[in-house]
């Protein structure tokens, strides 16, 4: 049997008897590989036949460039499970679990995810829930509860160059640096508009009560600085149904929670109609003391 490779220059397929039993030929012209395993019989291999290889592809898409989508390109991303970021840089820079998503060439070292937008008048990120059950951002604290901690644990913080201006400490208390928690109340966006009912004898009936919370007492045991003052919904709801709903859910459960900035409105015309009734009296004194 032969061992020799012979190159054939030119076009055109070899006939049999062109090459001995085991040996080879080169097409230079159309790149098409012969080989003859009886010195009679001639087969041939090209980029543009590699069915005999398994592989299904026209030559288009065997030299397809990165951005450029082809058969192939799909069927690899199909395949892909999972994707490491570690080592990635550019506009997505990866350091172990850190994923940093910025518009410049770089940035600063930190500890956190960033997501950075430079562009005017455009937001940092929308996010888009397109179900018909939506649910918005959640912060989850999945292993301490810090219900002592400060800003720097905050669920959430706004600053800007000059200062911290509003956060969220995770024992829930809201902080901002004006004390100014605003309604839209524009006129031209309401109607049938009128004068409050009284609402002395809500405000009268309501039971002001002191308490702690269970989850405080667990979390830091009984202590007298845990003390809290306002209502009890089911107590508020005997009185006012309205103001009372159930809107907070933990572990599953459901609770009640209170309308607390309309409760604050009821009492500001609770407010209103004691001064009435106190200019009145004081009035009547005036004429007395007069008389």
């Amino acid at each position: 049997m032969a061992s020799t490779i012979q190159l054939k220059r030119g076009s055109g397929a070899p006939t049999g008897g062109d090459l001995a039993a085991g040996e080879l030929g080169l097409d230079l012209t159309n790149n098409v590989i012969y080989s003859s395993t009886n010195g009679s019989d001639v087969v041939q291999m090209g980029v543009t036949n590699l069915s005999d290889l398994g592989i299904t592809a026209t030559t288009t898409e065997l030299n397809y460039v990165d951005g450029v989508t082809s058969n192939i390109q799909t069927q690899l991303d199909a395949k892909l499970e999972s994707v490491s970021f570690t080592g990635i840089t550019g506009n997505i820079e990866a350091t172990g679990s850190l994923l940093k998503i910025f518009e410049g060439s770089s940035y600063v070292t930190s500890d956190y995810h960033v997501i950075e937008n430079s562009n005017e008048s455009t937001a940092i990120a929308v996010f888009d829930h397109n179900g018909t059950v939506p649910i918005g951002l959640q912060v989850r604290y999945r292993n301490a509860a810090p219900v002592n901690g400060t800003s720097t644990q905050a669920y959430l913080l706004c600053s800007d160059t000059s200062a911290t201006r509003f956060y969220i400490i995770p024992n829930g208390s809201v902080y901002n640096v004006t004390g100014t928690y605003g309604t839209i109340s524009d006129i031209n966006l309401k109607q049938q508009i009128v004068d409050a009912s009284s609402q002395w004898n809500d405000i009268k009936a309501i039971q002001v009560r002191n308490y702690k919370y269970n989850s405080d007492v667990n979390e830091q045991g009984d202590s007298d600085e845990l003390w809290r003052i306002g209502v009890v919904a089911q107590e508020l709801e005997t009185v006012s149904p309205a103001l009372v709903e159930e809107t907070y859910e933990q572990n599953g459960d459901m609770y009640k929670a209170v309308k607390t900035s309309v409760l604050h409105m009821k009492a500001l015309k609770a407010l209103q109609e004691a001064m009435d009734r106190i200019e009145t009296l004081e009035a009547k004194v005036a004429v007395l003391e007069g008389a």
